[in-house]
């Protein structure tokens, strides 16, 4: 059931991503940067929904870039290694592999992001929200799921908010059509 339902997920964001519209930007004098326009499969900006809908919710903190790798070069991927400061779902710890929809596109050069949402920059906390793949890499949610926590002040809104998300997760399902 996880796998089926995290498979879905990543396929859902791919084929939106595909499909959806890109708009184009200039990244003031760096190489052009393309925003992805999603429609995700669920209302994640709300996070009893994101957590019912992910495998791990944690605090970490990305220790640097680890690579590039994707299977279709007009979606990147960017991995990177962090290290797990709290787990509040999913039971992670020590260092983690994540990997973050978004990066340099092989075949353009361009930069592609998904929606508002930035590269990860090691050196920083964020609190994620991830599926976990196959090969045991975090699949971080877009937008949703790497929110910046560098200060104890947004650490301890965050904590508060997702430990209630965990303890009351709301399972979306959508209308029929």
């Amino acid at each position: 059931m996880r796998t089926r339902r995290t498979l879905f997920a990543i396929g859902l964001c791919a084929l939106a991503l595909v499909g959806g519209a890109v708009v184009q930007q200039q990244a003031g004098g760096h190489a052009e940067v393309f925003r992805a326009e999603v429609d995700w499969p669920a209302p994640f900006d709300d996070p009893r929904v994101l957590v019912a809908h992910v495998d791990n919710v944690f605090f970490g903190s990305v220790v640097a870039v680890a690579g590039h790798e994707s299977a279709d070069p007009r979606l990147p991927r960017t991995q990177y290694r962090a290290v797990v400061v709290e787990s509040l779902k999913g039971g992670l710890s020590g260092e983690v592999v994540l990997t973050q929809l978004g990066g340099i596109r092989v075949d353009t050069g361009e930069l592609l992001l998904v929606e508002q949402d930035e590269l990860l920059v090691p050196g920083s906390t964020y609190l994620f929200a991830t599926t976990t793949q196959s090969n045991g890499w975090q699949s971080v949610v877009n937008e949703f799921g790497d929110v910046k926590a560098d200060s104890l002040t947004e650490r301890a809104r965050l904590r508060a908010t997702f430990v209630d998300a965990v303890r009351n997760p709301v399972h979306y399902v959508p209308p029929a059509r």
